[in-house]
C-alpha cells in the first residue's frame, strides 16, 4: 500500500514536470478563480450585511408620503417642519434631497453628486466635521451667504488636501459657495447605493418660492426616535398629522398618508440587489474556474492513455 502511494506521488510529480505549461495553467486557473470568488464574496457580504454607517442607527426612521398612485412620495419643506413640530416621538428631524452640480475646478469641470439638507442633518446622523464646521441654523435663513461642506475624498482629490481649505470657493455652473467644512473620512452621505461628495443647505438649493410651497416635493425625511419613544408611537403621531394636513390643506393632501419604517429597512432593501448581483458574480467566477480546470484535466488524461495502459499492465 505504501509503495503504491509512493509510486502515485512520484508519477504525479513527473507528470507535472513533463507538462509544465498545462500544470501552470491549471494552477493559474485555480488561483484566479479562488481569488476572484473570494473578493466578490467579500464585497457581497459587506454590501448586504454590513451595519449602517451611522451611530445610533437603530433609532433612525425614514418618513415619506404615500398615496394610492405612488407608495413613496417625497416631501416638501413645510412637511419637514410639520413632522419636526407635531411628532414628539422624534427628538430630531432632518430633510435631504439628492442633487448634482457641474462643479468647476482649476483642473477642469466634473459632475459631482451631493445632498441638499436641513440644519439638523449632520447632528441627527452623528457626523462631525474633520475641518471647519457643519451647518448652523443661520446658514438656512433667507438671504444667508451660500456655504457648502465637502467630503474628505473631494477635499483630497480636487483640492489636494489643502489644509487651508476653509474659506475657499466651491464653484458650480450656477452659483459659488464658500467651503465651511470637510466631513470626517468615511462618511458618504445618507443616499443608498450612492457616494455623496458635497452638501449644501436645502433652503439654498431650492428657489425661495419653493421653500414654502407644499406641492413642491423634492425631499425625504429622517427622524431620530427620542429616548423611550417607539416606532409605533411615531406611526400613530404621523397618522394624526396626515389627517390634520388633509383637513387644513384639502386637495394638496387628498388621499395622502404619512408612513414610516426603520431607516435600515429602506437602506438594506436598496443595496440588497447589488449584493445579490455580487454573489451571482462570485458563483459564476467559481464555475468558470472549475470548468477550465476540468477541461485541462481531461486533455491531460487523454494524452496519458498509453501511460495508464502500461501502468495497469
Amino acid at each position: 500500500m505504501l509503495r503504491f502511494i509512493r509510486d502515485t506521488i512520484v508519477a504525479a510529480v513527473r507528470g507535472l514536470a513533463r507538462h509544465k505549461q498545462s500544470s501552470a495553467l491549471t494552477i493559474l486557473c485555480i488561483a484566479l478563480g479562488v481569488a476572484a470568488s473570494a473578493t466578490a464574496l467579500s464585497l457581497a457580504w459587506t454590501v448586504t450585511f454590513r451595519p449602517l454607517p451611522f451611530p445610533d442607527a437603530e433609532r433612525l426612521v425614514r418618513v415619506w408620503l404615500a398615496s394610492d398612485v405612488d407608495p413613496r412620495l417625497d416631501m416638501s419643506i413645510p412637511d419637514i417642519a410639520d413632522v419636526a413640530r407635531e411628532v414628539p416621538a422624534f427628538d430630531r428631524v432632518a430633510g435631504t434631497a439628492r442633487t448634482r452640480f457641474v462643479t468647476l475646478f482649476d483642473h477642469g469641470a466634473e459632475r459631482l453628486r451631493g445632498e441638499a439638507v436641513t440644519p439638523a442633518y449632520f447632528e441627527l446622523l452623528g457626523v462631525r466635521s474633520a475641518r471647519g464646521r457643519t451647518f448652523a441654523a443661520s446658514d438656512h435663513a433667507p438671504g444667508a451667504a451660500r456655504v457648502a461642506i465637502i467630503s474628505d475624498a473631494t477635499w483630497r482629490r480636487h483640492y489636494g488636501g489643502d489644509p487651508g481649505i476653509i474659506g475657499r470657493t466651491f464653484r458650480t455652473e450656477s452659483a459659488t459657495f464658500e467651503i465651511v467644512g470637510v466631513v470626517e473620512d468615511g462618511f458618504d452621505g445618507s443616499i443608498e447605493n450612492d457616494i455623496v461628495e458635497f452638501w449644501v443647505p436645502l433652503s439654498q438649493y431650492l428657489p425661495a418660492a419653493y421653500t414654502s410651497a407644499r406641492h413642491v416635493r423634492q425631499s425625504w425625511v429622517i427622524g431620530h426616535l427620542a429616548p423611550g419613544a417607539t416606532l409605533a408611537q411615531a406611526e400613530q403621531q404621523l397618522s394624526r398629522l396626515g389627517a390634520s394636513l388633509g383637513q387644513a390643506h384639502g386637495a394638496t393632501y387628498r388621499g395622502i398618508t404619512l408612513r414610516a419604517e426603520p431607516f435600515g429597512e429602506n437602506w438594506r432593501t436598496t443595496v440588497r440587489g447589488s449584493g445579490i448581483l455580487l454573489l451571482g458574480a462570485a458563483l459564476m467566477l467559481l464555475v468558470i474556474a472549475v470548468v477550465n480546470v476540468s477541461g485541462l484535466a481531461l486533455a491531460r488524461t487523454l494524452d496519458r492513455r498509453r501511460e495508464f495502459a502500461l501502468r495497469v499492465a
